[in-house]
């Protein structure tokens, strides 16, 4: 157990390795920490004490200190919960995320799930809503399944577009979609689509309305309902 002032004096060290250019900062954070024979890092205890504010700032020196391939691989284990919550996603490079999570954690779905979770939802979505993760990423499908349930019923739908809509909720397999949408609140469904109304195409509408739970449908206003089945009829000729 460290005391106060072992605390106090690790902490200090962080600080001063953040103060020099990201290439030497990166080797100093390595050498922070004290390792067995095989190199791994001997405790979580000293990478625990780095406060949630001052990580973030050690993840975006290891991401530019030596073009981001200095990632000690204990890294990934050390990176407590608390850590995570308080952790912008948003403003990490896209090979950051990945490294943090599908690479990072050995491709773990349901540990990535586990973690992914404990992000804050706006977090979450400005990651998505920017063109920083593009669709053509062959991870993107991945991290839109890793997005919980929680976080989705905390979805600002009324600030996407129709194009952000589809990549983040149409990109993976009808059953992500599905789980996905149905976790939306059916107020923030109708407020999309009144928004919306002039420029969504009617068989968009159709489809959406398929990817809806029964429940969720009932929550939808007669104007909705009616233009959706409008384009399933026409559909059919």
């Amino acid at each position: 157990m460290l005391g106060i002032g072992e605390r106090e004096a690790f902490l200090a060290r962080v600080e001063q390795t953040l103060d020099s250019s990201p290439d030497m900062a990166a080797k100093a954070l390595d050498n922070l920490f004290p390792k067995d024979i095989n190199g791994e890092v001997v405790s979580k205890v000293l990478f625990s004490l780095i406060p949630p504010g001052l990580f973030q700032r050690v993840i975006l020196h290891l991401e530019q200190g030596m073009g981001g391939t200095l990632w000690p691989r204990y890294f990934y284990r050390l990176v407590s919960d608390e850590q995570f919550k308080a952790l912008d996603i948003s403003s990490l490079k896209i090979t950051t995320i990945i490294r943090l999570f599908k690479t990072g954690l050995l491709g773990d779905l349901q540990e990535n799930r586990r973690r992914f979770a404990l992000l804050n939802a706006d977090v979450v979505f400005n990651t998505f809503l920017g063109n920083r993760f593009p669709s053509s990423e062959p991870e993107f499908t991945y991290f839109c399944d890793l997005i919980s349930n929680e976080q989705l019923k905390q979805c600002p739908l009324l600030s996407f577009s129709l194009l952000q809509f589809k990549r983040l909720f149409l990109s993976g397999s009808l059953g992500s979609a599905k789980r996905m949408v149905q976790q939306i609140p059916p107020s923030e469904i109708e407020r999309f689509f009144r928004r919306h109304r002039t420029t969504v195409r009617s068989n968009f509408r159709n489809v959406f309305l398929g990817l809806c739970s029964e429940e969720q449908k009932r929550g939808l206003s007669a104007l909705v309902i009616a233009d959706a089945m409008t384009a399933k009829r026409r559909s059919r000729y």
